[in-house]
């Protein structure tokens, strides 16, 4: 050979080497991460009957829009194992009420809530809980319009433990 040997290094001490295995690793690492986080926690949250939920929306936007033109508002507080509604509108004998969790559609809780008290324009319900929800909820109201004829709705998000009270107020559409 001659005076001038070329030292060729090992191929792993070459940086593009790296990069051209390193940024296809990261993908496939990635990959099984999120495979293994979609089979362990599946979200609930999206509706199996989209096209049903899509037809009803019109009669969401009704409900809300009941709900605006009565002038309803709502107070929500949770103390203990009692949750409490102040609801400011039209006094009805009962409402029913949904609490969506977040992610786990098995813990979902559904009920109707008995005034307590009712005075004009103001009336409190109650529900008490089997057990204290905790975490991320959405909580929904429904009542009538006192003909029973139309179904008013107030909606919410709460994040149980409460600390003091959430307000509801009719959804703009």
């Amino acid at each position: 050979m001659s005076e001038q040997q070329v030292k060729s290094k090992p191929w792993y001490r070459y940086p593009i080497v790296w990069m051209v295995i390193g940024l296809p690793l990261t993908a496939v690492v990635g990959g099984i991460h999120l495979l293994f986080l979609v089979s362990n926690d599946p979200n609930d949250v999206i509706q199996d009957n989209y096209y049903k939920e899509g037809l009803a929306i019109n009669q969401r936007f009704a409900e809300d829009d009941l709900a605006k033109s009565l002038g309803l508002t709502a107070d929500v507080s949770v103390s203990g194992d009692t949750m409490r509604i102040k609801l400011v509108g039209p006094s009805q004998p009962f409402l029913h009420f949904s609490l969506f969790h977040i992610k786990d559609s098995d813990q979902d809780i559904a009920g109707a809530l008995a005034q307590v008290t009712g005075s004009g324009n103001e009336s409190e319900y109650v529900y008490s809980f089997k057990e204290v929800p905790v975490g991320r909820w959405y909580l929904e109201i429904k009542g009538d319009d006192g003909n029973a004829h139309k179904v008013w709705r107030l909606k919410g998000r709460l994040d149980l433990p409460l600390k003091g009270s959430v307000t509801l107020i009719p959804a703009e559409n």
